[in-house]
């Protein structure tokens, strides 16, 4: 019961936080008022994975706080690069772009991870995260650090992750396969 009433004020002091961000009257306004909105979100997730007994929700919440972090500095930075020059912005820009698809779906792994069934469905999140999430993420990096060493480095990242993330998804279905575990597979009812 309490939780629910948490929930509750949460939700009211996200209705407040987006009337703050209506009224503004700068853009830091409207910025402090959708990062503080993120952070109740990410506060409400734990909360509701206690209401309902899910506490693996914290780690989903974790998640939300980083990612609304990286939103909010990306943001900033969009302000910051307002006086260099046009190529300069469009690389920026493409680097923000590029590091909220990778969150998006690292997120979006993660929440599969919680949500999917059993471990051989689990295995394709975990995927989403390996691939899709951490090859946006190091492009944006890549992007926006210039094309330097420290860039070498970073595709290093992908380039290992291609070739061990394959080899241990399949070392893990094979292990659960022969430990006795089997896939959880929904009947078509015709």
């Amino acid at each position: 019961m309490i939780f629910f009433a948490a929930l509750t004020i949460l939700a009211l002091a996200i209705i407040l936080c987006i009337i703050r961000a209506i009224k503004g009257p700068t853009p830091f306004d409207r910025i402090l008022s959708i990062s503080s909105i993120g952070t109740i979100i990410a506060i409400g997730i734990a909360v509701h994975g206690f209401a309902f007994q899910r506490p693996e929700f914290v780690d989903i919440s974790l998640m939300y706080v980083l990612l609304n972090f990286l939103g909010t500095i990306s943001i900033l930075k969009f302000y910051k690069i307002k006086g260099k020059n046009l190529m300069d912005n469009f690389i920026n820009i493409l680097s923000m772009i590029s590091l909220a698809i990778g969150s998006f779906f690292i997120f979006s792994g993660s929440l599969g991870l919680i949500k999917l069934p059993d471990v051989f469905s689990r295995i394709h999140a975990a995927g989403l995260i390996d691939t899709l999430g951490s090859g946006f993420v190091v492009l944006s990096l890549v992007l926006y650090s210039g094309f330097t060493l420290v860039s070498f480095k970073l595709l290093l990242i992908p380039l290992f992750l291609l070739f061990t993330s394959p080899i241990s998804s399949h070392a893990i279905s094979l292990f659960a396969y022969e430990s006795g575990l089997k896939p959880k597979a929904k009947i078509k009812k015709k």
